[in-house]
Order: structure tokens, then sequence, then C-alpha cells
């Protein structure tokens, strides 16, 4: 019963591997195209995947992120100044001291 079982999980095995790899090919396109997006650009959202699965080149998509990207604003003096005098303007001094040979702790 035992050889009957380790067969049978075998060819389902197989099965699904056959299936998978099937899949994995019929879709390389793709997935080298979605290689190539992380590759370029480290992440990327659904759309984009997406995107670059239908076929988007990536210099397009490259525009659309730039496209997407808020510009930013700039701001009034008043806003400046007043970031600069929350500042805080102490300095500590480094909590590391050399050690002089011989006075290490062990």
């Amino acid at each position: 019963m035992a050889i009957r079982i380790d067969r049978e999980i075998q060819r389902i095995l197989m099965t699904q591997y056959d299936r998978a790899m099937t899949i994995l090919e019929e879709n390389r396109d793709g997935l080298e195209a979605l290689t190539d997006g992380l590759m370029e650009f480290e992440t990327l959202d659904s759309q984009e995947i997406l995107a670059l699965i239908d076929g988007v080149d990536r210099a397009e998509l490259a525009k659309r992120r730039l496209a997407r990207e808020p510009t930013p604003v700039a701001s009034s003096d008043e806003d400046t100044v007043q970031a600069v005098e929350d500042k805080p303007t102490s300095h500590s001094t480094p909590s590391i001291v050399p050690l002089k040979p011989g006075d290490e702790k062990t």
C-alpha cells in the first residue's frame, strides 16, 4: 500500500511540475519583461507589472512614472524661516572616547 501512495504522490508532483513549467514557458516574454523592469526600476506597482506583462516598453513606463510623480512645491520664505528657527542648535559631544593602551576592560 505504501508503494501505491508513493507512486501517486510522485505522479501528482510530476503532473503539477509539468503544468507549472508549461505556464512559465507560455508566459516567458512577460516574465522577462517583468524581470527587466524590476532590474531597471527596482520596485513596481500592480499597474506597472500588468503594463510590462502586456508589452508596454520600459521607456514608456519610465515616461508614465515621470508624469505621475508629484512636483515639489516651492515653500514661502516664512516656512523656510520657521523651519530654520525650529532646528535644534545644540550639538552633543561624541560619547566614544579612544582608549589608551592598558585601559581596556574585559
